[in-house]
């Protein structure tokens, strides 16, 4: 009877122990969970606040308006870029997300846009191609610093 006492004594130990693991573990999962979806509704709200740089407000008339200059500097930009490269040596010129992406024939030289954009562009060079994609919120910086030194864009 002693024998069968401490059996079941043993067993509900570990019985207990196994629980509150579990209960440990599963908090420990549902913490990273929150903090996954709190570092992405960080990213999107730095989506939002790229859109929010030129308006003040939230009215839908001023975030139309500050898209179509968002747009403006990045056409303008992406003329800048095929002015630089030669007009015949582009394939291809895309906005994909956050990037300017350009595709370009690969005999051109880079060092204009590599002495332009720095490493705020990213190159992957191969033999029929080079494709060069460009951070769009550093383009929108520096056109804001460029009208801020009185440089009109």
């Amino acid at each position: 009877m002693k024998g069968c006492l401490v059996n079941i004594l043993l067993a509900s130990f570990l019985g207990g122990m196994f629980y509150l693991y579990y209960q440990h573990i599963s908090q420990k999962f549902r913490d990273d969970e929150q903090a996954l979806l709190h570092r992405l509704k960080q990213a999107d709200s730095k989506n939002k606040e790229l859109a929010k740089m030129v308006v003040i407000g939230n009215s839908s008339v001023a975030v139309a308006k500050a898209k179509k200059t968002y747009y403006k500097i990045i056409l303008n930009e992406a003329q800048n870029i095929v002015e630089f490269i030669g007009k015949k040596h582009l394939l291809n010129i895309k906005i994909i997300k956050d990037r300017l992406l350009l595709v370009v024939t690969p005999d051109i030289n880079l060092q204009a846009i590599k002495a332009r954009y720095g490493s705020q562009a990213f190159y992957k060079i191969t033999k029929d191609d080079i494709k060069i994609a460009i951070y769009i919120p550093f383009i929108i910086k520096n056109a804001k610093n460029k009208n801020k030194q009185g440089i009109l864009y």
